[in-house]
C-alpha cells in the first residue's frame, strides 16, 4: 500500500532489485552472517518510483529465521511508517527553536519558576547579557536570587514573589539587583500565575532592565528640583529688586522703545504728584518735560536706544502743580532674549536742593569777593542782591548789633523803616541780642503769626514768613 502495489507483486522479487540501497544491503548481509537481529529507528527511505513523495521515515527491524541447527535460513523484515511522527517531531523542534529564538530576542529575562518553592525552572539567555550571571547559577543555586537583590529591596521583592501565587493574579514589581560586576541595576518584574484546575503551579515572568528609565526619571526629578530652586531664587531676586524699587529714595523709570511710560516707582509719584495709573502709556517728554527742553531729552532718549547711555546729565521735570525739579539721570537700554531693544531703564536723583545750594554758594562767593574791594554799605547791598537771587523776597534787611544796640544797617524792599526799635523794651532787646549772638545756623519761620514778635511790631503786620541768617564779623 505504501508503494501503491499489491501483495502478489512482491512475491518472488528480490528486495534490493525493488529498493536498491547499499547501506541496507550491508546490514542484511551482517544479520545473515551473525544471526543477530537488527533494529533501526526513523530510517530515511525513498521510493524510487515515486520521487515526488520525498523522504519518508520508518522504524524497521531485521530478524533472522533459523533452522533446528541454528543456521540462518531467512530474514523477517518489519517496517513501520513513522513519517508523520517524524514530521511532527521536526515541527515541534522547529517550534521550540523559534520559541527559544523569540524568548532570547526579548530585551528582558524570560523565566519560569515553581509556584511553591519559587525555584527557577527556566531562564532565558538574556539573563547572562543583562546581569552577567551564568544560567546554571539561576537554576541550581536556591539562594542566588535573594543574595543578588539590593539589601533595601530584599524583603519587598521576596514578598512579591511569595504572594503572587496566593493572590493568583498578574502583577508587576520594581526592585534593584546587583549584577555580576557589583553594579546596581533597576529591574521590573511582570509576573503571570499559571494554574491547573485553579491551583497555581508555575510563575512565568519577564524581567526588564529599567535602569536607564530610572536614571532618566532621577535626572528629570533633579532638573525639576533645580528649576524650582532657580525659580525660587529668581522670585527672591525679583522681590528684592521690587522692594528696592518701591522703597528707593530715587526715581526708577521704565520707558518703552517709543518713549512711552511703562512704570515708575512711588518716589517718582511723590516727586511728580502724578500716580502711575494717570500717566501710564503717555509720552514721557510731553508729560513731564518743560516745553523748552523737550527736543533735547528726546534726542538723548533715542541715543540711549542706540546704545549711547546717559551718565549724570541733569534735566528739569515739571510736577503736577507746575513746580520744576532738577533731576540727575542715569539710564540703561533694555533688550529681549533676541537682543532687540524694548525700552530704557532710567534712574534719577532729585538734585534741586543741591543745585540751589550751589547757587547759594556761588552767591556767597561773589559776596566774599565783594568784601575785598567794597566798603561796608556796598558789601551789605551786594549780600542783599545775591540773597534775592537765591530766595526771592518782598523785603530783606540786615540787622547790626553794635554797642548793645540792635538796628537796621541796610535793607531792600522797605521804603521807610518805622522807628520801632526805640520803643522795644529792655527785656525784648536783651533776649533778641542774646539769640542773635548764639545763632550758628539759619532760622526759618514759615508762619509768622505763630511766632511771637513780628505781629506785635507796628508796620510789620504784612510779614507772613521770614528767614534769618547770622553774619559774624571778625571773632
Amino acid at each position: 500500500e505504501s508503494d501503491n502495489r499489491t501483495l502478489d507483486f512482491f512475491v518472488g522479487k528480490n528486495y534490493f532489485e525493488l529498493y536498491p540501497d547499499e547501506d541496507h544491503k550491508l546490514i542484511f548481509q551482517e544479520v545473515l552472517e551473525q544471526g543477530e537481529a537488527y533494529v533501526y529507528f526513523e530510517t530515511a527511505f525513498g521510493f524510487a518510483g515515486h520521487p515526488d513523495r520525498g523522504a519518508t521515515y520508518w522504524d524497521w527491524s531485521l530478524t533472522p529465521v533459523k533452522d533446528e541447527e541454528g543456521n540462518v535460513i531467512g530474514l523477517i523484515l518489519s517496517m513501520l511508517n513513522v513519517t508523520e511522527r517524524r514530521r511532527a517531531q521536526d515541527a515541534l523542534k522547529r517550534s521550540q527553536q523559534n520559541y527559544e529564538s523569540l524568548v532570547n530576542s526579548i530585551d528582558g529575562i524570560v523565566w519560569e519558576a515553581d509556584a511553591q518553592t519559587l525555584a527557577y525552572t527556566f531562564v532565558s539567555k538574556q539573563a547572562e547579557r543583562l546581569l552577567g550571571y551564568p544560567i546554571e547559577r539561576w537554576l541550581k543555586d536556591p539562594a542566588f536570587y535573594y543574595e543578588s537583590l539590593h539589601a533595601d529591596d530584599r524583603f519587598a521583592a521576596m514578598a512579591f514573589r511569595a504572594t503572587a501565587p496566593v493572590e493568583n493574579r498578574n502583577q508587576q514589581h520594581e526592585y534593584r539587583m546587583l549584577n555580576a560586576g557589583g553594579e546596581l541595576v533597576w529591574l521590573n518584574d511582570l509576573v503571570t500565575v499559571v494554574t491547573e484546575e485553579g491551583v497555581p503551579i508555575k510563575l512565568r515572568g519577564v524581567t526588564v532592565d529599567i535602569t536607564k528609565q530610572k536614571q532618566a526619571e532621577e535626572a528629570l526629578r533633579n532638573e525639576i528640583v533645580e528649576r524650582r530652586r532657580a525659580q525660587e531664587a529668581l522670585r527672591r531676586e525679583r522681590d528684592f529688586a521690587e522692594n528696592l524699587i518701591q522703597t528707593a529714595q530715587m526715581i526708577v523709570l521704565v520707558l518703552d522703545e517709543e518713549g512711552r511710560i511703562i512704570r515708575y516707582n512711588p518716589y517718582m509719584e511723590e516727586i511728580s504728584g502724578y500716580r502711575l495709573e494717570e500717566v501710564r502709556g503717555k509720552d514721557w517728554s510731553t508729560t513731564f518735560l518743560p516745553k523748552r527742553d523737550r527736543e533735547w531729552p528726546r534726542a538723548e532718549f533715542w541715543s540711549a536706544t542706540e546704545g549711547i547711555q546717559t551718565r549724570g546729565d541733569i534735566h528739569t521735570i515739571v510736577t503736577e502743580d507746575g513746580r520744576e525739579r532738577e533731576i540727575e539721570w542715569y539710564d540703561k537700554i533694555l533688550k529681549d532674549q533676541d537682543g532687540n531693544i524694548i525700552g530704557v531703564l532710567a534712574t534719577g536723583q532729585d538734585v534741586t536742593e543741591r543745585k540751589q545750594a550751589e547757587v547759594q554758594a556761588e552767591a556767597l562767593a561773589h559776596a566774599a569777593t565783594a568784601l575785598k574791594s567794597l566798603d561796608l554799605e556796598e558789601v551789605l547791598d551786594r549780600i542783599l542782591e545775591q540773597t534775592q537771587r537765591v530766595i526771592p523776597y518782598k523785603a530783606a534787611m540786615i540787622l547790626m548789633v553794635e554797642g548793645g544796640r540792635l538796628y537796621v544797617a541796610r535793607h531792600h524792599g522797605l521804603d521807610e523803616i518805622p522807628e520801632v526799635y526805640d520803643s522795644l523794651d529792655t527785656d525784648f532787646l536783651f533776649e533778641a541780642f542774646s539769640i542773635l549772638k548764639k545763632m550758628e545756623t539759619s532760622l526759618l519761620v514759615s508762619d509768622a503769626a505763630e511766632r511771637h514778635g513780628w505781629n506785635n511790631i507796628p508796620g510789620f503786620d504784612w510779614v507772613r514768613s521770614y528767614a534769618a541768617v547770622p553774619l559774624p564779623i571778625g571773632e
